[in-house]
């Protein structure tokens, strides 16, 4: 995983999307087996993709 000074550096904003119920249960899935919430998923997911770079 990212560094997890990351998330400890940057301010936090709520934003809402939509997403299909099948990804979503996959990133819960994913987020229960590395002990985690969604949240956490989703910002690793994000900073982690060449999109944004």
């Amino acid at each position: 995983m990212l560094q997890d000074n990351f998330h400890k550096t940057m301010s936090k904003e709520n934003i809402t999307f939509r997403i299909d119920s099948d990804r979503k249960a996959a990133l819960d899935a994913i987020a229960a087996r590395i002990n985690h919430d969604r949240s956490y998923v989703l910002n690793e997911a994000v900073a982690a993709s060449d999109f944004f770079r």
